[in-house]
């Protein structure tokens, strides 16, 4: 069986895990104009070329031949488009903004307004002659910028938790170490709190979601930022009818920034 299934994360991720066959998407094998496009370390794809640069695709996903027996899922093989004596290209842009968006869920029940997202993904491509009936190229780009305010619900402690005092309802009773004795009035004495302790408490912001007492009490915002660039380069040379070659380099760059929900300096 073929399935799809996506990190709950995270909508910032870069795509889908693919899972046939039973296996996990390590058990896949993807293979690029007859070459290993395999990561070497997680074995999942290593260069993902945008789709206007695909010349086309198969999946096998049983009885492979000997050459395609590294996997037991599925078997991925892309090739990039070549050149041809006209040249062709186009450009492309796929917007997204919260302009577009509902707001989410857990923004609606804890009061939450709809958070910033702006999300952009364009490029382009160009193919032709370099010596008609010779020599053709085929070079495209894609690129892909994310900007978006993740919000999480998230339990930090409360001003009086961050002083030593746990009189609030639901605390759980607070036992001197030394003594093995209930705190008197349920609350640490302020000359028995560790200073370095004490500092950190400080950075605490003060739970922000009314009423939600001592748990999930804090709506956090992480503003993440997810780049990503590829581009292709091919060169195809056809010596006669039957003895032809070609060249390709293919680049792939990515970066995914999800600061925390508290901020930096916790």
């Amino acid at each position: 069986g073929l399935g799809n299934s996506y990190g709950g994360d995270n909508p910032k991720a870069t795509g889908g895990a693919v899972h046939v066959n039973g296996l996990g998407q390590d058990a896949n094998n993807w293979q690029l104009d007859g070459v290993s496009n395999n990561e070497s370390f997680f074995s999942i794809i290593s260069v993902n070329p945008s789709l206007d640069a695909i010349q086309e695709f198969k999946v096998t996903t049983n009885n492979y031949s000997a050459e395609f027996g590294r996997a037991g899922g599925a078997n991925v093989q892309a090739q990039i488009k070549s050149g041809t004596n006209e040249i062709h290209g186009g450009i492309f842009e796929f917007l997204r903004n919260d302009k577009l968006d509902a707001n989410s869920f857990f923004n609606n029940l804890s009061g939450t307004s709809r958070t910033p997202y702006k999300q952009n993904q364009f490029g382009g491509f160009v193919g032709g002659p370099i010596i008609k009936n010779k020599t053709f190229f085929f070079v495209d780009t894609e690129l892909l910028r994310t900007r978006e305010s993740d919000t999480g619900i998230i339990t930090i402690p409360t001003p009086l938790e961050r002083q030593g005092i746990f009189t609030e309802p639901g605390q759980p009773t607070i036992y001197d170490p030394t003594t093995h004795l209930p705190f008197p009035n349920n609350t640490i004495p302020a000359a028995r709190m560790d200073p370095a302790a004490a500092k950190i408490m400080a950075l605490f912001p003060d739970p922000n979601i009314p009423g939600a007492g001592l748990a999930n009490n804090f709506n956090g915002i992480s503003n993440v930022a997810h780049d990503r660039q590829t581009f292709d380069v091919r060169v195809d040379q056809n010596f006669r009818e039957s003895d032809q070659f070609f060249a390709r380099y293919s680049y792939l760059e990515t970066t995914l920034d999800t600061p925390p929900y508290l901020g930096n300096t916790l």
